[in-house]
């Protein structure tokens, strides 16, 4: 059976050899009430994509991992009540990180939408995480339990959702369930 800190030390690896930003992560204090990943902080000044660098930093510690949002992806922090019904209304494989409380973590794209349309996704209870914010991502623990993907990255090849799509599906899903 692999350990933990091997299992974060390939996942982070395979994160940066797709060339997604990773940071070692530690956390700092617990997990806040509001979101389990606010007391979270990077060990390392700088994110980085080389694999090498990336399983350097597991080798003798164990730390969470964090994808840096910017240039590649975003994620949609959305009420896990609202998955299902969004996956079937976009009609698209979009990457969802799950295990955050009531709430998880779609995978999307960076587009003009995430910004021009933040206003109706706040009113409908959709955080967005986007221009270098560091999300958690698996497998790591957190005190509210393991983060996991409920649809794994490379079952949409490795390419994140359309985040226009994902954005239309998730706004007419909250007009049409009242809570905007």
């Amino acid at each position: 059976m692999i350990s933990y800190r091997a299992a974060l030390q390939m996942r982070a690896a395979e994160y940066a050899s797709r060339g997604w930003p990773v940071a070692a992560m530690r956390n700092d204090g617990g997990d806040a009430a509001d979101h389990p990943f606010a007391n979270w902080v990077p060990v390392f000044s700088d994110p980085s994509t080389d694999p090498r660098v990336v399983t350097s930093w597991w080798r003798s510690e164990t730390y969470g991992i964090g994808l840096v949002t910017g240039e590649q992806f975003a994620f949609l922090d959305v009420p896990a009540g609202r998955v299902a019904q969004t996956h079937a209304v976009s009609g698209r494989h979009v990457p969802v990180i799950a295990g955050v409380k009531d709430r998880w973590l779609f995978m999307v794209g960076v587009h003009d939408a995430l910004n021009n349309r933040r206003e109706a996704l706040c009113k409908a209870d959709v955080r967005v995480h986007c221009e270098g914010v560091i999300v958690l991502a698996p497998p790591t623990r957190t005190t509210a339990g393991s983060l996991y993907w409920h649809l794994h990255p490379g079952e949409s090849a490795w390419v994140p959702a359309d985040s226009a799509a994902v954005i239309d599906a998730l706004l007419d899903e909250s007009a049409s369930d009242g809570s905007s």
